[in-house]
């Protein structure tokens, strides 16, 4: 597995944590289809954001593009569950 696919895997598993994914469920779907990460964050409510950014993996965007959105929704969740 590549340095990019092992960083974006990390971060969509972040996203889902952030969303209230159990642990054994992160650690079952972490080498999982993209498929299977999207239908997780989707069940677990995830907005347009992150589900965007998660199917155009390695369709319509590039894995750095692919990254900076995942960090960027992780960071303003982070932001956002810190002032709660």
């Amino acid at each position: 597995m590549a340095d990019a696919e092992k960083a974006i895997r990390y971060e969509i598993c972040k996203a889902l944590e952030h969303l209230g994914g159990p642990p054994k469920l992160l650690e079952a779907i972490r080498s999982g289809s993209k498929e299977a990460l999207y239908e997780v964050a989707e069940r677990l409510g995830a907005d347009g954001q992150l589900l965007t950014a998660i199917a155009a993996w390695g369709d319509t965007l590039s894995d750095a593009q692919v990254l900076l959105e995942l960090r960027e929704w992780n960071a303003a969740t982070a932001s956002t569950l810190s002032r709660i």
